[in-house]
């Protein structure tokens, strides 16, 4: 009376990555990161049988990963004077010149320093859903699907970040009056275990008027749901600030300084105000999950006597604290943030046709547009807040147009040729515009490239020549901005290649 299906998964993934984590030639900070991780994952479903008016379906998946991450930042002689002693001496620069105030300064006299970092990122996840789907439902061709899926999701993180102790000199000059502090030592260290869950309920829409097996229109109303999670290598951004509140608390807890007699009052009144406050692991490192409402009509068309194939959609997502990847701001690792609400509309079609026996065309187009709807951020700074409004731009790293043409020629050959098929394929892919900050203010403007395959059968051996961006056109394929610069990756140039493949 009905289909069991059970499917049990498992994966093993050893990783290890260097990465010169400035991306300049200047010598400042590396980091290795290596990541082992195993995930064992369970489906069980059953399904009504094909050709009955009630469609259901009934299932559970679970799944569980183990992820051990370690990613150790080195900041070398360079990045110790430029992003430890600098960012530490600013507190002191910060303090107006005036009659009573001494000038202080420190030296940082590793040669380079070890930011740890060693993290346990365990996910389990579980869900229970149902479908069911009424063919014929008053009229023929009518059927209406409703479907409810509940999601359960646990996230925990234990970390252990301890860095290199920082050994630095401190020195302070009023008038005649001078005080020096030799191999001052500043522990940092982050210990400790955090974990979260969510649970949700994802409904799911669909109604859809068929009139014959090949031709439809529909329509479907979901909701939508991306899991959250932990920004690890926020921990060197956490690391720079305790190292420098630690500085600054031996400082306070020197003898020859904060705690002299004469000095200590100055110490108090103008050092301890610009002590760091302690970093807060949790709303620093965790990332929300990200919801959306999904609208969509479309329709499905098989023309042409059956050689025209047609898709045409059109949808609507609202979203709901959308998840962005960023480079934090000192360039000390690439995190998720959440950003507010946007929205998108826009529209796809494509259409297959089948020409001749031998000759295939098929093309595609997309239209996109997204924008914030509710996102601003203020920031307190010293002088005062600074309010960033991104309302109305546009959503980074979606395209505003996508564009696909291509083309298929297959010939088969006569007995005595040395191949049983010979097929020319070509296709042109093409993007744009693309925002690649919130600002709006770099972009890649609309491009395509053109590829072509041309694939020579013998029996269960193909060999294929092929070339990609074979008109070699230059363009940004990802960029980013980290340490006040920006940084663009480029798009492969022309390439040409052959494969070779046999079936056994």
């Amino acid at each position: 009376n009905f289909i069991l299906s059970a499917v049990t998964g498992y994966q093993n993934l050893n990783d290890r990555m260097f990465l010169d984590q400035d991306f300049t030639e200047r010598d400042i900070f590396n980091i290795e990161q290596k990541q082992r991780a195993n995930t064992i994952s369970e489906e069980i479903v059953f399904k009504a049988k094909p050709g009955k008016r009630w469609q259901w379906a009934t299932g559970a998946f679970g799944f569980y990963q183990w992820l051990h991450t370690t990613g150790p930042v080195l900041f070398k002689e360079e990045g110790v004077k430029t992003m430890i002693e600098d960012n530490a001496n600013t507190a002191f620069s910060d303090i107006p010149a005036t009659p009573g105030v001494p000038t202080m300064g420190m030296t940082v006299n590793n040669p380079t320093l070890s930011v740890g970092g060693t993290f346990d990122t365990p996910t389990l996840s579980a869900a229970l859903y149902h479908q069911s789907t009424f063919n014929d439902l008053f009229i023929e061709g009518l059927s209406f699907t409703a479907g409810l899926r509940l999601d359960y999701e646990k996230m925990s993180m234990k970390y252990n970040s301890v860095s290199t102790t920082v050994d630095f000199d401190f020195d302070m000059k009023m008038g005649p009056m001078m005080s020096l502090s030799d191999n001052m030592q500043a522990p940092t260290s982050f210990i400790g275990k955090l974990s979260t869950d969510y649970v949700q309920l994802l409904p799911k829409f669909a109604i859809q008027y068929e009139w014959n097996k090949s031709n439809n229109v529909y329509a479907t109303v979901s909701r939508g749901y991306r899991s959250g999670g932990y920004n690890i290598q926020m921990f060197s951004d956490l690391s720079q600030t305790e190292m420098r509140r630690s500085m600054m608390n031996a400082i306070m807890a020197s003898p020859n300084l904060g705690q002299n007699p004469t000095y200590g009052p100055i110490f108090e009144r103008m050092l301890k105000p610009r002590i760091p406050e302690e970093p807060n692991v949790k709303n620093s490192t965790t990332y929300k999950p990200e919801y959306s409402w999904n609208y969509e009509v479309g329709s499905h068309l098989t023309l042409w006597e059956g050689k025209l194939w047609a898709d045409f959609a059109v949808f609507y997502m609202d979203t709901r604290d959308q998840q962005l990847s960023q480079f934090a701001e000192s360039g000390l690792g690439r995190i998720t943030i959440n950003a507010g609400k946007s929205r998108s509309y826009g529209a796809e079609a494509s259409l297959r046709a089948s020409i001749t026996q031998e000759l295939s065309l098929n093309a595609s187009y997309g239209y996109t547009y997204a924008t914030f709807t509710d996102y601003v951020i203020r920031e307190e700074k010293e002088d005062g807040s600074i309010e960033k409004n991104y309302n109305g731009k546009y959503v980074p790293f979606v395209p505003k147009h996508t564009l696909n043409i291509g083309g298929e020629y297959a010939i088969t050959c006569s007995p005595r040729s040395i191949f049983d098929h010979v097929v020319f394929q070509a296709n042109y892919n093409s993007a744009g515009r693309i925002y690649w900050t919130e600002q709006n203010d770099v972009s890649q403007s609309f491009y395509g490239t053109l590829n072509w395959r041309t694939n020579l059968e013998i029996g269960d051996a193909m060999i294929s020549f092929w070339a990609r961006n074979f008109l070699n056109k230059d363009y940004a394929a990802f960029y980013f901005e980290t340490m006040n610069k920006g940084f663009m990756q480029k798009g492969r140039p022309m390439q040409f290649g052959i494969d070779l493949r046999c079936r056994f």
